[in-house]
């Protein structure tokens, strides 16, 4: 009796291993493919949709994703420009700042932002005050380091919140990592607030040595909003929930 009663027990736990493995096959066959296109080379700022592809949360939501390393430069000479994949059909999401997503909308691209994974941005203008800023307006006319992603726009779109003219400061061209602002080389430069801003600290320049835009660099917003396909919505919720056990 015993014998029946254990033999029938682990013929249920073997058919619930087969249900559960066809059930996963089936899922993997129908699976809805996902391109994602990434700003940078693969990095740690992506370690969210990775650890969630390696937990395998997309696939239980029956996506197929598939990473699109960014940052390379193209045959031409050029960086990848996210949006433009994005835009040709070669990728269904892409990362990208949010000032030149707002360009390329008004320049034509049929794009559209569907989420912002951060609450505030990251950049921030930093400016020394041994060049004689101390508030916006010093700004007027002085070398302002930046990378041209995007940022420069946020830059001038920052100008008009503080009444100052758009074009006021002379935009350049920064190396990475703050060095042109740390050897002095420029007035003021946009940088990360989890990169360059301790860069400057490590280089032994002290937080009274700056002035710091009174807020953090945003792009002029949108108010438009659009109807987002629920497998677009789960890839975005798996990947912000895996980066908070990243």
């Amino acid at each position: 009796m015993h014998c029946r009663k254990r033999y029938f027990i682990r013929c249920i736990q073997i058919c619930g291993v087969l249900c559960a493995g066809i059930l996963l096959s089936i899922q993997a066959l129908y699976a809805q493919p996902l391109r994602i296109q990434f700003l940078r080379s693969h990095q740690a700022q992506f370690a969210g949709f990775y650890v969630a592809n390696v937990l395998g949360m997309y696939e239980q939501e029956g996506l197929e994703v598939e990473f699109l390393e960014g940052g390379a430069t193209r045959s031409d000479g050029r960086v990848i420009d996210t949006l433009e994949v994005l835009d040709a059909g070669h990728a269904d999401l892409a990362i990208a700042w949010m000032s030149n997503a707002i360009a390329a909308r008004q320049a034509g691209a049929k794009i559209q932002n569907i989420a912002q994974l951060f609450r505030h941005p990251g950049t921030t203008l930093v400016c020394r005050r041994d060049a004689g800023i101390h508030k916006p307006s010093d700004i007027i006319g002085k070398d302002v380091g930046v990378w041209s992603l995007g940022d420069q726009l946020a830059v001038q779109y920052w100008f008009e919140l503080n009444g100052l003219e758009p074009r006021g400061a002379n935009l350049t061209s920064q190396r990475p990592d703050g060095l042109d602002l740390i050897e002095g080389l420029v007035a003021c430069a946009t940088a990360m607030s989890y990169n360059e801003k301790w860069r400057f600290l490590d280089a032994g320049l002290a937080p009274t040595d700056f002035y710091m835009s009174n807020s953090q660099l945003t792009a002029s917003p949108s108010s438009k909003t659009v109807s987002t396909p629920a497998r677009v919505l789960s890839q975005i919720r798996l990947s912000v929930h895996a980066s908070f056990d990243s």
